[in-house]
């Protein structure tokens, strides 16, 4: 009995490998279909390999490696011991190497336990000039849900029918909009087909779909302004509502089919108060000198999704919260430096991490102090401003605790006078 489990179990490890290789296979065939580069007609000793992949933890692994060369999520190790430091990722990411002098070896991708997920590796054994790795960078960012790096203004390209790549994202248009990318694309002549997107770096806050497939090549990209999704300050007492204030810009290259929107509202720092209800503020693209804006209403609510139908022509959006029947006193004060301050869950169990969400009415860097029952300090943690105040907070013991929000300025506390919040977590 016991050689015939093992026996069984061989059959099916070889069965599971046999699989795997047939597997590599396939999807190595999917990678020569899909190139955004045609093959030149001859190479040179010249390699570039584009790479995208999801780290499986923060710890140093394997992506892949050739006879001279290896990639890690951490390095890039080449024949002669030298390094190449790359920061670690948390999302996925793509990596390009690029290697002018070696001749090219089989790779080997790591598969073991651990080892980062690959999504897609792109190889080419000649020389590309710059704008060709731009457009084989861009299809991939568009593909996966990747942001290229926008330090300097990268657009993202797509290649014409002349040969020539043209802009589908201009980077330069208006250089706020340059945080998580999102991008719909079908154009047969690079094999993509994407008609839903999300940015790998907030997969569930927003995410964009096309009604229906278009008929012919057509791209639509949408980046924010990189602003908390807190409230303005400002609302208008006229009709009502607040602003939030992430705004997102929309470009369409040829003929976009219609295109919806929707937002996860437990993502968002702004939280709807009794009354209150979503709307979507969008500006349009028209012949006139000032562009077209309106206020739409969901065309789907449920506690998880906001649904809205973009109309033609959107080049901005933004989410309001209006509320015409709220009375005057139920609209924050503009002095209001902490607009929010929510802490999920409470209670909380000793040792499980509780969610801190700080919405503020400027940016700022914050300082947080937890107090035990007794008065005594057992937590400091700084914020700094470019975090939009999401963190995570763990009390190792149970007990009731106080939780004091100050303002920072300049790395130092503030005057008493500051503005400050007090939260009290209850942990058992």
């Amino acid at each position: 009995m016991a050689k015939k489990k093992s026996s069984n179990t061989r059959i099916s490890r070889d069965l599971k490998r046999a699989v795997q290789c047939l597997l590599i296979w396939a999807v190595n065939l999917l990678y020569l279909s899909a190139q955004p580069i045609p093959p030149a007609e001859t190479t040179t000793n010249a390699r570039y390999i584009f790479t995208v992949y999801t780290p499986a933890s923060h710890a140093e692994a394997l992506v892949w490696q050739t006879p001279e060369t290896e990639l890690t999520t951490h390095r890039v190790r080449l024949g002669d011991s030298t390094e190449i430091r790359l920061p670690p990722a948390k999302n996925t990411v793509l990596r390009t190497y690029v290697d002018l002098g070696a001749a090219a070896g089989a790779m080997k991708v790591n598969e073991e336990q651990g080892a980062p997920v690959v999504h897609e590796i792109l190889c080419y054994d000649h020389l590309l000039s710059p704008e060709q790795r731009q457009l084989t960078e861009s299809y991939l960012a568009i593909k996966h849900g990747l942001t290229l790096d926008q330090t300097s203004p990268t657009n993202y390209l797509a290649p014409g029918p002349n040969g020539k790549a043209y802009p589908v994202w201009t980077a330069t248009a208006e250089r706020d909009f340059r945080h998580r990318i999102i991008g719909l694309a079908k154009d047969e002549a690079v094999g993509i087909d994407r008609s839903t997107g999300f940015s790998v770096l907030a997969p569930d806050l927003l995410q964009v779909r096309w009604a229906e497939a278009p008929d012919t090549t057509a791209y639509l990209l949408i980046a924010d302004n990189g602003q908390p999704t807190a409230r303005n300050t400002n609302t208008n007492r006229t009709t009502g509502h607040t602003e939030l204030q992430r705004e997102w810009r929309v470009e369409a290259s040829a003929e976009a089919p219609p295109t919806t929107v929707s937002f996860a509202p437990q993502r968002l720092f702004a939280r709807a108060r009794p009354g209150e209800r979503w709307a979507l503020k969008v500006r349009c693209i028209s012949t006139l000198i000032h562009p077209e804006t309106q206020l739409i209403a969901p065309t789907s609510t449920t506690a998880e999704r906001l649904t809205f139908l973009l109309p033609p022509n959107t080049s901005h959006f933004q989410l309001v919260l209006r509320c015409p029947d709220c009375e005057a006193a139920q609209i924050p004060p503009e002095n209001d430096f902490f607009q929010s301050a929510q802490l999920s869950p409470n209670p909380v169990r000793a040792g499980q991490p509780i969610q801190l969400r700080t919405a503020l009415s400027e940016q700022s860097a914050l300082v947080i102090t937890a107090y035990d029952a007794l008065g005594r300090e057992v937590l400091r943690q700084p914020l700094p401003p470019d975090t939009h105040h999401l963190t995570e907070l763990t009390f190792p013991a149970p007990g009731t605790y106080s939780l004091h929000l100050s303002r920072l300025s300049r790395g130092r506390l503030k005057k008493r006078s500051a503005p400050q919040r007090t939260l009290k977590v209850v942990v058992r």
